[in-house]
């Protein structure tokens, strides 16, 4: 299992009241997905909106699967990272530690998520394809890279078509690799009935 350190350089420490970095078992059990369709379900209540900058983190942890897979940061998505920084009022070396992004699988949805830098390192160094660990990550907002491309006056560079839905974007924090049996995540009914004859002792992660 790796071994979270205490005091790690967060990105969002100076913007935001998150946890402590010793207490990580803080953070709540919340899929990508779940972050995805609350933000749909806002964004489809403004139907102009293009650019949506999060005012809270919403520090949550789940379960991935490492693909191995990585690629830069591309241009549209550093300058949505840098406008977020300005507007949260984060200083632009933080912003510039998110260099990298990691293809991870969630429940079958592919998500492109950048890493620290102080972090991406261990990926290659702990974990192999098709691992399974525990992210710890942050939401940062998002963007219709279409849009965004257009308001652009530097005008980044571009592969390929620009799309119009938006694109959710997420950083990791940390990672873990728990054991196998950590991976149990339970619905909170099934949590419920078994505790009826577990008591208060009930330890689980759901």
């Amino acid at each position: 299992m790796r071994i979270i350190p205490t005091i790690l350089l967060t990105f969002i420490s100076l913007a935001f009241s998150v946890p402590a970095q010793s207490d990580w078992h803080t953070y709540p059990l919340r899929g990508l997905s779940e972050l995805v369709t609350q933000e749909q379900g806002l964004v489809s209540e403004t139907p102009k909106s293009d650019i949506v900058i999060s005012a809270q983190p919403f520090p949550s942890k789940t379960v991935v699967t490492y693909t191995g897979t990585k690629r830069p940061v591309d241009e549209l998505t550093r300058s949505f990272i840098k406008l977020w920084a300005q507007t949260r009022n984060i200083p632009a070396e933080n912003a510039e530690q998110l260099v990298d992004e990691y293809l991870f699988k969630e429940k079958g949805t592919e998500y492109w998520i950048p890493v620290l830098q102080s972090v991406a390192p261990y990926f290659e160094k702990e974990l192999k394809a098709n691992d399974e660990i525990m992210i710890y990550y942050f939401y940062l907002g998002g963007f219709n890279p279409k849009s965004l491309y257009e308001k652009s006056t530097t005008k980044p560079k571009v592969s390929g078509r620009l799309s119009e839905s938006i694109r959710w974007i997420f950083a990791v924090e940390e990672f873990q690799k728990p054991k196998p049996s950590e991976f149990i995540l339970r619905s909170l009914d099934s949590v419920i009935d078994q505790s009826r004859g577990i008591g208060k002792n009930l330890r689980c992660l759901a």
